[in-house]
């Protein structure tokens, strides 16, 4: 008998080909993979059912409020590229006086001028913009100006222009100041200085309030000028 390893003319064994290495690798993922995706669904089924349990809000409209706030946040994103860059010179609602003087910082604040997404209380804002001017009235050559929606119904909460204010109320009826600015939620809050824009708020606040400590600061910021 001779020894396939000394006789010459016995072809060499051969091992397992790269493909077929490779489908058998695949063949084992695949498997583990499963595992892992239904244990990834069982343990989601789980908890939707304890926070349906907890909450009484079923998986289904759990689901649905997450798409409705990703669409949301989508919107919002998309939104925001239109804003005006740093520097831009916008139009000064209702020509107030002064805005041409060297270091004139104008505070100009949109209230129900969309009614697309987040619209605030024009009431609410008058107030907060009439208690911000009445407690920085020593900052000097500072205007503050309320941009109110074009809608009589958006507009219902807009000051009787008899009452004292430390403030000017524009009526934005076209909704071009509103487009110009990108005021695609209110309040929003803009701080020019010579009609150069200096600073707009870059999201809404909770509950539809304005970022008093916020706006003050960065005020304080446009008087002392760049």
């Amino acid at each position: 008998m001779t020894d396939a390893a000394s006789d010459p003319e016995a072809e060499p064994e051969q091992g397992p080909s790269g493909n077929e290495t490779a489908r058998s690798s695949t063949h084992r993922v695949r498997p583990m993979f499963a595992v892992a995706l239904a244990t990834l669904l069982s343990a989601y089924v789980v908890v939707a059912v304890a926070n349906w349990n907890a909450t009484g809000m079923s998986p289904v409209r759990r689901m649905s409020d997450g798409i409705a706030g990703m669409r949301l946040a989508v919107w919002k994103w998309r939104s925001s590229l239109r804003d005006p860059s740093p520097g831009t010179r916008l139009p000064t609602p209702g020509s107030v006086p002064d805005a041409a003087k060297t270091g004139a910082v104008d505070v100009v604040v949109f209230a129900d001028a969309t009614p697309s997404c987040c619209g605030g209380k024009a009431a609410g804002a008058a107030s907060t913009v009439e208690q911000m001017a009445r407690e920085n009235a020593g900052l000097r050559k500072v205007k503050w100006i309320l941009v109110v929606g074009g809608s009589e119904e958006a507009s219902q909460g807009e000051p009787a222009s008899d009452s004292p204010r430390l403030y000017s109320a524009v009526r934005d009826r076209s909704g071009a100041l509103a487009k110009r600015y990108n005021s695609y939620f209110t309040p929003r809050t803009y701080i020019l200085r010579d009609g150069a824009l200096m600073w707009a708020q870059p999201s809404p606040s909770a509950d539809d309030l304005m970022p008093v400590n916020t706006i003050l600061e960065n005020l304080k910021r446009a008087v002392a000028g760049p």
